[in-house]
């Protein structure tokens, strides 16, 4: 499988290994107005926009999809595509893991997050996201993203057992830390 060890390539050579000349988008133009993105991002966009509308779901589209992620972590489009891609190959583990690593890279992005809870959703088990979420607020114990989540994976699978000692530990740690309340 290519999708994960393309970014470690990066750009024009990734592309070179999948042929995308059939991927244009039937559009150019935005009705709303053109945004100026660097050439090789641009060029990334058209080509997975020409994939979902071609209503391709493939390993060259989840390789550009991991390379408009690495250029921008928000892009929700990209997102979705890989998680189709990845229920359509079996890959939602693997691909908990890749969110994961993308948490750790961007812990402040919704979309991240939002990935992985969608995975989490499909599997309906809770993989590693307590630890996810306890790792990403020591670094941060005010991070929106990482409560939210963790509010969310607690009360789906009904982990409440140790979050009182978790949450303790950060309200003495700092008092003032509304997020932990």
């Amino acid at each position: 499988m290519a999708a994960k060890s393309c970014t470690e390539q990066k750009g024009a050579l990734c592309m070179d290994a999948f042929d995308t000349s059939e991927l244009a988008p039937s559009s150019e133009t935005s009705p709303v107005g053109c945004i100026l993105y660097e050439k090789v991002y641009k060029g990334y966009w058209r080509a997975l926009r020409g994939a979902i509308e071609r209503e391709e779901i493939s390993d060259r589209g989840a390789v550009i999809s991991d390379l408009i992620i690495d250029d921008n972590p928000g892009h929700y489009t990209a997102w979705e595509y890989r998680r189709k891609w990845a229920v359509q190959e079996g890959l939602v583990e693997e691909e908990i893991q890749y969110a994961a690593e993308q948490v750790v890279s961007n812990p402040k992005n919704y979309q991240v997050w939002h990935h992985h809870r969608r995975l989490v959703e499909i599997l309906d088990k809770p993989v590693d996201a307590l630890e996810l979420t306890q790792n990403s607020l020591k670094q941060d114990a005010k991070n929106y993203h990482a409560w939210s989540y963790r509010q969310w994976i607690v009360k789906k699978f009904n982990l409440f057992s140790n979050e009182h000692e978790f949450v303790s530990k950060l309200i003495d740690a700092d008092v003032r830390n509304n997020s932990a309340w």
